[in-house]
Order: C-alpha cells, then sequence, then structure tokens
C-alpha cells in the first residue's frame, strides 16, 4: 500500500489484490510455467557457482566468497 494512512476498505482492497496475485502465480507454477529471470540474478547466480566449483580455494575462502555475494545482494 503506496499511503501512510489506509482505511480499512483500502486495507482490504489491497490484500484481496495480494491474494489474487498469489493465486495466479500458484496456478502458473503447477502449470510448469518458468519465472523470468532478471539478468542480475544470473550473474549472481552464476558468480556463486564459480565460487562453489573452484577447485584451487578452501572451504573457507569459498564461504568469504558467498558471504560477499550475499552482502552485494542487500545493498
Amino acid at each position: 500500500m503506496n499511503c501512510s494512512h489506509p482505511n480499512l476498505w483500502k486495507f482490504l482492497k489491497g490484500l484481496k489484490t495480494e491474494q489474487s496475485y498469489v493465486d495466479a502465480q500458484i496456478i502458473q507454477a503447477r502449470a510448469g510455467v518458468r519465472q523470468a529471470r532478471k539478468h542480475e540474478q544470473i550473474r549472481r547466480e552464476a558468480r556463486i557457482l564459480n565460487i562453489l566449483n573452484e577447485t584451487t580455494t578452501t572451504n573457507f575462502e569459498k564461504v568469504l566468497g558467498l558471504a560477499e555475494n550475499i552482502s552485494l545482494k542487500s545493498s
């Protein structure tokens, strides 16, 4: 909701809108429709896989690399 003090009816309308969106997503998931991934998400997944598949690094270095990628996501 994009207002600071919604009344009850606006709140209920927002809940109904969100529920219909979630229902549609569930129906699509059951039908096997794959969600489009953003380019940024694809790049992040590739970086994580590269960190995990690197054979010359120790497990500690892998954890540090994963933590850095997670902190980049939140910023």
